[in-house]
């Protein structure tokens, strides 16, 4: 299966995507910020990248484009809970920079696991 990086401040919802995916065979590394993110991707390989779009080090945008920066094919899905996912310019923006999906949340377990299928395609 795939090796996934998940970046997120909330503790909760980390070990809820942590959980999900190692049981559906993935294997995960887990950071709580864009900072700590950036620091493993420049010295890991990864298949995904899964990041929140708000966070308090350093946001998921400049993560992202860090990421896409760094390894150009990595695909990304975006995570948030508080900024609008939905608008066509956010959509545009992320996808610009590498991000294949856009998650809103709360989802569910099933949710996540399709969503990580499609990006992985």
């Amino acid at each position: 299966m795939a090796r996934i990086l998940v970046v997120d401040d909330d503790a909760f919802f980390l070990q809820f995507v942590r959980e999900t995916l190692q049981q559906n065979g993935h294997q995960v590394v887990a950071a709580s910020g864009g900072i700590e993110a950036t620091d493993i991707f420049e010295k890991e390989a990864f298949d995904l990248f899964i990041v929140d779009v708000v966070m308090p080090d350093k946001g998921g945008i400049e993560t992202m484009m860090d990421a896409h920066a760094f390894r150009h094919e990595l695909p990304i899905i975006m995570v948030s809970g508080k900024v609008p996912t939905d608008t066509e310019a956010f959509k545009r923006l992320v996808q610009k920079f590498g991000a294949r999906e856009v998650l809103s949340k709360p989802f569910d377990a099933a949710t996540l696991l399709s969503t990580v299928r499609a990006a992985l395609v």
